[in-house]
């Protein structure tokens, strides 16, 4: 009985294989095949990678949040090979381990189409790094790589930074999450000092402790090209962003700088803002959740009036205090550029309320445009921004919205102040 059933399976597979042939070529849309938290496991990308196969106008293969392992891979690998119009290819939160990423890194030396892939969290390892890392240094088409999550070590980014120093095409790396310290930083960073391509790098959650952010910082007095770097989640220290800090002067391409929550304190707060003195090309600076204090707020805040190019500053969880507060408001007052800070943790107590200012001016001799949006957790009691306000009311046109539960409603800002000075 149990061989008639087993026999009669085995006949069905084929009908099944084709059911889903059919079905995933009915999903392809405007060149997007997108079956992402779909279950999808070996058997199925057999399918899948069929579909690619055939389907020569595709532009991209989304996957991600499925159970396919190295036998699945090999299937796509195989389509991919020679696939004349995929652009792009979605596949973290897979299984596909080293022997995956093997296999998928013998399509892209002859792939000559793909210029995104996504292998993040597939527990790929230093093997499939490597593996991946040959690729890349003979691709010539591939511009984004992200890989993280995949406890690659010091050994996967040892063998990408090597890549690095020969490829000319990858603009984007992701490898956040990968358990990268010292050796592995330095092998990235080296790389840094030759590589023309790469414009934004990302290495989040990693090891780089004060050391690997000054190899990181001399390479950034050389480097041309990086223009995003993301360190979020590192061990960098005041130590660390002392360094690069320094470089800033000699680097006039990064625009974008995360060192969120890297036990930055005062003194590395100081150095950054000596270097917002006279750095001209950062953008975006993030420094929230680490412990810079009352002081190096004050700091940065002054070094803000001179600095005209810096758009967005990030600032929460840093315990500035709201002493600190004034120093911000009277700077963003002559600073221009500003468009957002986000102060949100910054110690005032919970009975605060919220405010959300947003200043336009009104100068005849330009354009009236937004100033900057300030958000900032002020008491209604205080006179933490509004004798600043009030000094140059005549100059500014102002209106302060008070968020309440009962929801937003606008107060002019003469009013407040009689309020204020009322209580």
């Amino acid at each position: 009985m149990w061989k008639t059933i087993i026999f009669a399976m085995w006949l069905s597979l084929p009908a099944l294989a084709l059911n889903n042939v059919k079905k995933y070529t009915n999903l392809v849309t405007n060149g997007n095949l997108t079956l992402w938290g779909q279950h999808i496991d070996d058997n199925d990308a057999e399918a899948v990678a069929e579909v690619v196969e055939k389907c020569t106008s595709l532009k991209d293969l989304v996957l991600c949040d499925n159970q396919i392992r190295s036998r699945g891979a090999a299937f796509l690998a195989r389509a991919i090979m020679h696939h004349p119009s995929l652009d792009s290819l979605y596949l973290s939160d897979n299984r596909l381990g080293p022997e995956g990423a093997q296999t998928l890194a013998s399509a892209f030396i002859t792939n000559a189409s793909i210029t995104v892939l996504c292998a993040s969290f597939n527990r790929i390892g230093p093997e499939g790094a490597r593996a991946l890392a040959d690729a890349v240094a003979q691709n010539q088409t591939l511009a984004t790589l992200m890989l993280t999550g995949n406890a690659i070590g010091n050994a996967g980014a040892q063998s990408i930074g090597s890549a690095l120093e020969t490829n000319r095409t990858l603009t984007t790396l992701h490898l956040g999450d990968n358990k990268i310290s010292h050796q592995g930083m330095a092998a990235l960073c080296n790389s840094l000092k030759t590589n023309s391509s790469l414009r934004h790098l990302t290495l989040d959650l990693n090891l780089m402790d004060s050391s690997g952010a000054m190899i990181m910082a001399d390479a950034l007095k050389t480097n041309s090209a990086l223009q995003n770097l993301s360190l979020n989640f590192n061990l960098i220290g005041s130590k660390g962003i002392t360094a690069i800090a320094e470089a800033l002067a000699f680097n006039q391409t990064l625009t974008t700088l995360f060192v969120m929550e890297n036990g930055i304190t005062c003194d590395g707060a100081l150095s950054v803002a000596a270097a917002l003195m006279t750095n001209s090309s950062l953008t975006t600076l993030a420094l929230s959740n680490n412990k810079i204090g009352k002081r190096g707020a004050q700091a940065l805040a002054r070094s803000l009036s001179h600095n005209k190019t810096l758009k967005h500053f990030y600032f929460a969880g840093t315990q500035m205090g709201e002493q600190s507060a004034p120093y911000f408001i009277e700077a963003l007052l002559e600073n221009f550029a500003l468009e957002a800070i986000k102060f949100a943790q910054n110690g005032f107590v919970s009975d605060r309320v919220r405010f959300i200012m947003r200043i336009e001016t009104r100068n005849k001799t330009r354009a009236y445009y937004d100033r900057f949006i300030l958000e900032i957790l002020c008491c209604v009691g205080s006179t933490l921004p509004l004798e600043l306000i009030a000094k140059i009311v005549d100059d500014y046109y102002i209106r302060v919205f008070l968020i309440s539960p009962s929801g937003a409603s606008t107060i002019d800002s003469r009013q407040l102040t009689e309020k204020n000075s009322s209580e």
